[in-house]
């Protein structure tokens, strides 16, 4: 039996967990707040956590990167997970699309993000659930100037957890850290 009780539970260096709201369907100027590769039986993907810059919400994309199957399904996934991913990249003015390097390189882009809501689905009880609202299959990101957006292209990636004021002046404090790609 274990010596734990709750009398000695220390959450001094625990964060508080913010309630989660996702995105309605639609176009959104998002940061890309976070991003992790990580494996699966089918290959290596890459998460994205974006935040809508005005706090309206959040979502997440799973993005194929290496399939280990060479069957052509697998093959036409990690295509279009390579093409998603140099959008991101493009329009998120990172330095080198063509090679990103370091995944952290990309925490702080700021880039135009249309939603949609995914087919509703049965789960393995029988029960019908709704599908999510993510970013679209095909040409889910764009300049984030295509919205409107006139701040920077990089914004600060501490900017989670604060409110909508703090997102926005963290996104214009660091206008001058990204190159315009209209230039």
């Amino acid at each position: 039996m274990s010596d734990w009780n709750f009398r000695n539970l220390d959450l001094s260096g625990v964060d508080i967990q913010r309630p989660s709201r996702f995105l309605p369907v639609g176009n959104h100027v998002c940061v890309l707040n976070d991003c992790e590769v990580v494996t699966s039986k089918s290959g290596w993907q890459i998460i994205l956590y974006w935040e809508e810059i005005e706090g309206a919400g959040s979502c997440r994309d799973y993005i194929t990167i290496h399939a280990n199957s060479k069957e052509d399904n697998a093959q036409l996934a990690e295509r279009i997970g390579k093409e998603r991913l140099k959008a991101v990249l493009t329009y998120g003015g990172h330095p080198t699309p063509d090679n990103p390097n370091d995944v952290n390189t990309m925490k702080g882009m700021v880039v135009g993000v249309i939603c949609e809501k995914d087919d509703d689905w049965i789960d393995k009880f029988g029960n019908q659930r709704q599908g999510i609202v993510k970013p679209r299959r095909n040409g889910a990101y764009v300049k984030a100037s295509d919205f409107g957006y006139t701040g920077a292209l990089r914004a600060s990636t501490t900017t989670r957890g604060f409110g909508p004021a703090g997102r926005k002046a963290a996104a214009v404090a660091h206008a001058a850290a990204t190159p315009d790609l209209d230039d």
